[in-house]
């Protein structure tokens, strides 16, 4: 199992006494601890696209506040849970607070569903996942299993 030292992801300290907002993002430290040692697993199985994505999403979501707008944090929540995924961003940054971030933009949903006002497809889903593990240059690819 790859965890977040061989990611290279760090976690800042919670700290105490800043302003309200602040401290309305805060999150406990030891569930931080408990989300950084699951991350690429969910329901119990272990997936390491899972965690090449989480990996991804961490790093390229350090910049903003916007982590929907980030097509492999899309992807690492379809497979990791997007409350597993959003406490892994507020664990990285205190300030990160889930209940404000933007939803999902309609360009990378359009991008996503392949078209601008049609369904998601299983297929484009799939697509969609395989393209983000292409471009974050993963050699780990996912199974589908029944």
């Amino acid at each position: 199992m790859v965890g977040p030292a061989v990611l290279g992801i760090k976690f800042h300290g919670i700290h105490l006494g800043h302003s309200e907002l602040e401290a309305r993002a805060q999150i406990d430290p030891q569930t931080c601890v408990q989300y950084a040692k699951d991350i690429g697993v969910y329901h119990g199985i272990y997936s390491a696209p899972c965690t090449r994505l989480v990996g991804d999403c961490l790093t390229q979501a350090k910049t903003t506040q916007d982590p929907w707008a980030q097509a492999s944090c899309v992807s690492a929540a379809t497979c990791q849970g997007t409350t597993a995924v959003t406490s892994l961003l507020q664990c990285q940054d205190p300030s990160f607070d889930p209940t404000q971030a933007p939803s999902l933009k309609k360009a990378l949903f359009a991008n996503l569903a392949q078209c601008d006002s049609c369904d998601l497809s299983f297929q484009n889903y799939v697509d969609f996942v395989y393209g983000e593990l292409s471009a974050i240059g993963s050699q780990d690819w996912p199974s589908y299993k029944r």
